[in-house]
């Protein structure tokens, strides 16, 4: 896909795979530590993140999803 929107015959929408993966690195301990069990409304900090909430289906979402342009293809080092 990258060569696509390099070439600007396209765009993609992408997380931050890095902050996704230290997201889930801070829920995994939480829930083994037994300080968060994914009820609806519970709230917690991840670290640099900051704080979240858990959805009301026991979701946990990093954020919105970042368009990919050749303007901000670089940020993603993947």
């Amino acid at each position: 896909m990258k060569k696509y929107i390099e070439a600007g015959q396209a765009q993609d929408i992408w997380w931050n795979v890095t902050d996704l993966g230290y997201l889930t690195y801070h829920v995994a301990q939480l829930v083994a530590q037994c300080k968060i069990n994914g009820n609806p409304g519970e709230t917690f900090t991840a670290g640099r993140l900051g704080d979240y909430t858990v959805g009301d289906q026991g979701e946990i979402v990093l954020g919105p999803a970042k368009i990919v342009t050749p303007a901000n293809l670089s940020e993603f080092k993947f």
